[in-house]
């Protein structure tokens, strides 16, 4: 998971394009890091998160995944502190 984090912290921005080059001159689709992270979110039994990628301080991807509060139903939004 790391050298996929590392990788893609350096990436060139996209605006609203449905994918990401990085700096290695890769393409990744956005859809596929959403089902990496739905993907660990199930093998490590995390119930949400909120990830962001930045890139020359513009955000090139924001995702929330997940439940803030499982027992209540409520899902993770972008004011849902940590």
């Amino acid at each position: 998971m790391i050298p996929m984090i590392a990788m893609l912290s350096s990436c060139k921005e996209q605006n609203e394009s449905k994918s990401i080059e990085t700096y290695l001159g890769n393409s990744i689709e956005k859809s596929e890091i959403k089902s990496f992270l739905n993907e660990k979110m199930k093998e490590y039994k995390i119930p949400g998160l909120a990830f962001g990628l930045v890139n020359e301080g513009k955000i090139v991807q924001y995702e929330t995944l997940g439940y803030a509060d499982r027992e209540q139903g409520l899902p993770v939004t972008q004011k849902t502190g940590f």
